[in-house]
């Protein structure tokens, strides 16, 4: 008996470390891919040779095995699971069991909520929505590079993406010569009251 439960204490151990791991792979890729790949950067960005498409892969199948790792853990202790629910009710205890079940069926519409939802078309960086008859019209490459701007992304990233010098951009937009290349889109849209959209055409018709 002593020797079961000294190996099922290691068991426990050692899943809990693995999820430990996971996490911290999580956090660490779900960062990667926020600050250092930022959206817009697949085509141009790397790091140790992997796009941020695929550091998104590997966020993905680290999600994966966190999953399979926490399930683990909730089979080894079922035993227990099942035992705290089935015991002698208390003042109280009925609530704490609604509210548990309630928790539970929330979080399980909530994973599910987006496998059900219909998708949606979104405006193109030219206006309109796209659709299957002009999703493959051709573009021009600056249309293309347009679409990937994002907020996050700064002025010299929007140059490195698109090849389009942040002088032009700051011309095109009547700011400030003297702003920093490393000025986010997104706060340069709070301080100087401008939109994404202003960059995206600023974009589109360089050398045009």
């Amino acid at each position: 008996m002593g020797d079961e439960t000294l190996k099922r204490s290691h068991l426990n151990f050692f899943i809990d470390i693995l999820a430990f791991i996971g996490l911290i792979l999580l956090l660490g890729s779900g960062l990667l891919i926020r600050y250092i790949l930022p959206p817009g950067s697949g085509e141009h960005l790397a790091l140790w040779s992997l796009t941020r498409h695929e550091w998104g892969e590997i966020h993905f199948w680290i999600a994966v095995f966190l999953t399979a790792v926490v399930a683990v853990h909730l089979a080894l202790h079922w035993r227990w699971i099942t035992s705290t629910i089935q015991n002698k009710p208390r003042e109280g205890s009925g609530i704490r069991v609604g509210f548990g079940v309630i928790s539970f069926l929330m979080l399980v519409i909530i994973a599910i909520a987006p496998f059900l939802s219909p998708t949606e078309q979104i405006p193109s960086a030219t206006g309109g929505k796209q659709n299957h008859t002009n999703k493959f019209k051709p573009r021009t490459g600056n249309e293309r590079f347009a679409e990937k701007i994002r907020g996050s992304m700064t002025l010299k990233d929007v140059e490195n993406l698109s090849g389009v010098p942040v002088k032009h951009l700051l011309n095109k937009l009547a700011l400030p010569e003297n702003i920093s290349s490393g000025q986010k889109l997104g706060q340069l849209s709070k301080k100087y009251g401008l939109e994404m959209e202003d960059f995206r055409k600023a974009i589109v018709i360089y050398n045009k």
